[in-house]
């Protein structure tokens, strides 16, 4: 049987972005954009992750930050760029 875990508020989804981090070894994201590595939380729990990182990054609205993109890289992530001409690239479900 599944458990559902609705996270709603940031330290829940720091509790579990970390215990992720923690217990496994491949981590796999899909966001619609990334903001600025210097000031915010997710990327200081990626760079301690030890395992292989996939980054799927959608640069709609030119929202996502040119040095998120250029982080991903030198950590040595597995970087796609969602398709550039797409209008949107917005996901709920990952898999």
């Amino acid at each position: 049987m599944r458990k559902t875990t609705v996270l709603i508020t940031s330290d829940m989804l720091t509790a579990e972005f970390s215990r992720c981090c923690e217990q496994y070894k491949m981590l796999n994201v899909a966001v619609a954009w990334c903001g600025n590595p210097n000031q915010t939380l997710p990327y200081q729990l990626i760079d301690d992750f030890e395992g292989q990182v996939t980054a799927t990054v959608g640069i709609s609205f030119n929202h996502t930050h040119p040095d998120a993109v250029e982080w991903f890289k030198d950590i040595g992530a597995d970087l796609r760029i969602f398709k550039e001409d797409a209008e949107l690239f917005h996901p709920k479900i990952f898999g």
